[in-house]
């Protein structure tokens, strides 16, 4: 008669694995939306509005570009004209521009945002973890890419181009931003308008006013003010830079479901880079 085989805690391993796979496939079916529908009238907008202001800066040949730099010229010359005398205005835009209060103001408006998201969740916040991880990836990828173009693109600020230009640094003796050897597009404004663009998605997601939205819209926008105003960036390099890759991603995520699509491709790698890269002495000391 035959002897049956008993390995000690095999039967706690699969109680273990069923209860951890049971846990991915209800991520994935709370992931899921019920019909994932696209809003191609947002989607289309945004894409061709966003595409549509890269292409009038960056296509040399254009008549277009000539506006482009005309504006950043004018642009720039009253706003560091500004600068030129000891006033109020000077100091308010120094103090505006200084890492601590960019990174302050970054810290009040999207705390704010993930308050009114977090204050607003009737349901399991479970899909929502998912979802903000792949948020999160694309964020940082476009940021990575951003800075990547900006490098090798190696266009200088204003206060870099132009010798006899205002630079608040040489004024005051704090930290500031009021200068960019690779200007396009504006880094600090992408990164606040690409996290404006998550930020709106998950109001939406949880069904948040519109006049919520609208003033997230208006505080994120004014953080790319200041350093246009010191003479960091060029008007250019927020509105056909930063705010056109903003649109672009705002066309994706608004207008299609990129971010809930992503989140079951997401769990299958990491269930297959497990079962890859598993330990088997973890999986028998379970």
């Amino acid at each position: 008669m035959g002897c049956v085989e008993f390995t000690p805690g095999a039967g706690i391993h699969r109680n273990g694995e069923h209860r951890q796979n049971a846990f991915i496939r209800r991520i994935e079916r709370l992931s899921q939306p019920k019909q994932q529908r696209w809003n191609l009238g947002l989607f289309v907008t945004l894409n061709l509005v966003g595409l549509g202001l890269f292409l009038s800066w960056s296509i040399q040949g254009l008549p277009t570009r000539s506006i482009w730099d005309s504006l950043d010229e004018k642009f720039f010359a009253y706003t560091n004209g500004l600068l030129d005398s000891d006033s109020p205005y000077r100091l308010a835009v120094a103090i505006m521009s200084s890492r601590v209060f960019q990174y302050g103001a970054d810290i009040i408006v999207f705390g704010a945002i993930g308050f009114h998201v977090l204050k607003k969740i009737s349901f399991r916040p479970l899909p929502l973890v998912g979802e903000a991880s792949i948020a999160a990836i694309l964020w940082a990828a476009l940021l990575i890419a951003s800075k990547s173009f900006s490098t090798s693109l190696g266009r200088p600020g204003p206060t870099r181009f132009y010798d006899n230009a205002v630079e608040l640094s040489n004024v005051y003796a704090w930290e500031l931003k009021d200068a960019a050897h690779s200007s396009f597009p504006a880094s600090q404004a992408s990164i606040d308008l690409l996290a404006l663009v998550v930020g709106l998605y998950f109001l939406r997601r949880v069904n948040v006013g519109v006049s919520v939205a609208l003033l997230a819209v208006v505080l994120c926008c004014t953080l790319t003010i200041p350093r246009l105003l010191s003479g960091a960036h060029w008007l250019s390099d927020v509105t056909a830079g930063s705010a056109a890759l903003a649109l672009i991603f705002a066309g994706w995520v608004l207008g299609s479901p990129l971010i809930k699509a992503c989140v079951p491709i997401a769990i299958r790698a990491f269930q297959l880079l497990k079962k890859r890269y598993a330990n088997p002495q973890d999986e028998e000391n379970l």
